[in-house]
Parts: structure tokens; sequence; C-alpha cells
């Protein structure tokens, strides 16, 4: 099916939770586009935390690139993943095959909701781009916050916040007025990490891009 036909919803529903032959090809699509957003991410991230050895959760892995270029950062890192499609759970094992069979990646089907970990354990949290979709994010970021270790982190690497006089595409708009998306300005992310008992936040910002990552520290 050619996926450019598919109308606004039906591709954010896709974003969301990408399912059977269209959601392979939506993996692979996003895999693609969000290289770049992820190399800036986690450039900035890792430049800021120096330890080794880091257990890190990947949350909504989608198709695995996310997993497969943190790995390439951290290369002694142990890296699991959760996402609650199961085409993508496929998808992002099979580009990590190595990494997996190496058993530096675990790669596991699981929601935010109520994530299969216990309570700290995790020296670092990852989500990029699924926040949006997230059911109710002041429970949900308190629920990364119980498996994330003191002093540990959780980042989020998104490619679209809420600006004011910024001038938004066909795509932004849609998902701003979708009943199944949330968009947020920086002060609105800000909040989410304090609420949930985060400190030392630090968000950082490409403007003309759209594009935003915070961390916060347990």
């Amino acid at each position: 099916m050619d996926i450019s036909r598919l109308t606004i919803e039906e591709t954010l529903t896709q974003c969301s939770k990408p399912t059977g032959d269209i959601g392979v090809e939506f993996g692979k699509r996003m895999n693609e586009h969000h290289k770049p957003l992820l190399e800036w991410g986690l450039d900035f991230l890792f430049n800021h935390k120096k330890r080794k050895n880091l257990k890190i959760l990947d949350i909504g892995c989608g198709a695995g690139l996310g997993i497969n270029l943190i790995l390439k950062t951290a290369p002694d890192s142990k890296i699991t993943g959760i996402d609650y499609s199961d085409t993508m759970v496929k998808e992002a094992g099979i580009l990590n095959k190595s990494s997996i069979e190496s058993e530096k990646v675990i790669i596991q089907k699981g929601s935010v909701e109520k994530l299969p970990f216990e309570d700290n354990i995790f020296d670092l949290v990852i989500d990029t781009e699924t926040i949006y979709f997230w059911p109710n994010l002041t429970e949900d970021f308190k629920e990364v916050y119980r498996t994330i270790k003191n002093d540990g982190s959780f980042a989020i690497i998104n490619e679209a916040y809420y600006q004011e006089d910024a001038v938004s595409d066909e795509h932004l708009n849609a998902m701003i007025a979708s009943d199944t998306t949330n968009i947020h300005d920086k002060n609105e992310h800000i909040e989410l990490f304090k609420n949930a008992g985060f400190k030392d936040i630090k968000v950082n910002t490409i403007p003309s891009k759209g594009w935003i990552m915070v961390q916060g520290i347990k």
C-alpha cells in the first residue's frame, strides 16, 4: 500500500502504533526520518553523561534505530527496548539481531503505563517521539521515574513542540488538533518532569526545526 495516500489521522494512528505490513513500512520510514534527530539528541545527552556501563531503557523503541545508535554511542552499555506494537518489536529485533545475540540488547513488548521492571534499575531512560501518544502523561512520567536509579536520568527527544509564533506545517497542525496526540510547549515539558519528581532539568532546542530534548535527574 502507498502510505502517502493515507489520511493524516491514519498516519497518526500508524505513528502511534505501527501495525502489519503498513506498520513495517512506517517503521522503516521513521528510522530514516528520525536519524538526524536522534543523532543530535544523543550527542547532547552523552556529552553530559560520561559514566560507563550504563543500564538503559528505550521506551517506544519503534523499529530499533535508537537502540542501534545508543549502542554505537555507548558501546559498553546494556540496552532494553520496549514497544507496545508487536510489529515494531519484531522489526527492532531484526535490526539489532547481532546485539541481541551478544546479550547487549533485549527487546520486548511493553507499555509505559505499566513498565515490566522493578524499581530503581536503570541509569538512563530515553524516549523518542512517543510522548505525544502517552495516555496519561502525569502518571506515565511517574512510572518512568519509578524505574530509574537515584541520580539516574530520563530524557525525551522530540521533533515537535508547541511554539506560539512558529510557522506550523500540516502534520504538526493535525497533531495539535487531534484528540489522539498531545503537543506541549517548552514550559509544559519542564512541568511534567518536575511533577514526576525530577530535578536539574535541562532543555535543548532547535526552534527552527521544532526539535526539543529535555532531561531530568532523579
